[in-house]
């Protein structure tokens, strides 16, 4: 059952994974809006977002005597911008595409207790893009979207759960965001304020098949105009073709949004596990 937990959550959790234990993943997630919210100039009137995102997750459990893990993602992120741009003589629709790398996260965890799922992690977000070379040379660069803010953010969790009679689990987690102002790339030095992140899950498991609930929030105790903020719920499941190779599912709604627009997102992957 916590194999399968650290499985569905597709990233770091209470269950820390012991030495020589890992978890992989590829998988494809896509996000639409209404419209789109430029990191610069705020909401844009009479744009629509959609964006895809590929990549690969994986946790491994290190040979240190106690309990410690190392997760990593990395994926490409591709954003396409559907605009209409007006003027006294016409309407004007065009598309604006950008492919990037996106953030590279690192995640070392540590367990903090040995019989009970209770667990810190420091998150560390590393873009790998700039952002001054999106669209270089296109007319419509003003609608180019981001593959990210293109600053590092670094993230302290704990988090802990439980099992619900050995037919489903409990788990939660709360963190602080640190928005640095370190531009790898150097370019567009924005000041972004800090975020206390937390989510929450409640799953059930039925022999190869494991579901679950889960609610995201991100919230700025100083809120600004530029920093994102979100409160966000969806189901998920994993479902085991053969003996530790899955195909997984979810899909997440946004209740709730400030400086960003409110959307939906759905993915799916193949993951491995032992």
């Amino acid at each position: 059952m916590i194999v399968l937990i650290a499985a569905l959550a597709a990233q770091a959790g209470p269950w820390t994974r012991s030495e020589g234990s890992f978890y992989a993943k590829a998988a494809a997630d896509w996000y639409d809006t209404g419209s789109y919210v430029s990191p610069t100039a705020g909401e844009v009137a009479d744009t629509q977002y959609f964006g895809h995102r590929y990549g690969v997750y994986g946790e491994i459990g290190l040979p240190t005597g106690h309990p410690v893990q190392l997760a990593a993602s990395l994926p490409v992120v591709v954003g396409r911008v559907r605009f209409t741009r007006r003027d006294a003589f016409e309407d004007l629709n065009g598309t604006a595409t950008s492919t990037r790398l996106g953030d590279l996260t690192l995640t070392p965890q540590v367990a903090l207790h040995r019989e009970l799922p209770i667990a810190a992690a420091l998150e560390m977000k590393l873009p790998l893009y700039d952002n001054g070379g999106v669209c270089e040379g296109n007319p419509w660069q003003e609608y180019c979207p981001w593959a990210g803010d293109g600053q590092v953010d670094l993230t302290g969790w704990v988090s802990a759960g439980a099992s619900l009679g050995g037919k489903g689990w409990t788990e939660a987690a709360v963190g602080y965001r640190h928005r640095t102002e370190w531009y790898p790339a150097g370019f567009l030095p924005l000041s972004y304020t800090d975020l206390v992140t937390s989510n929450a899950t409640i799953g059930l498991l039925a022999g190869p098949l494991a579901l679950a609930a889960r609610a995201d929030t991100a919230v700025a105790p100083a809120p600004d105009k530029r920093t994102s903020e979100y409160f966000r719920i969806g189901p998920s499941l994993l479902f085991d073709i053969v003996e530790n190779v899955a195909i997984e599912g979810r899909y997440q709604h946004d209740l709730w949004t400030r400086n960003a627009s409110a959307g939906f997102g759905f993915g799916a992957g193949v993951s491995v596990r032992r």
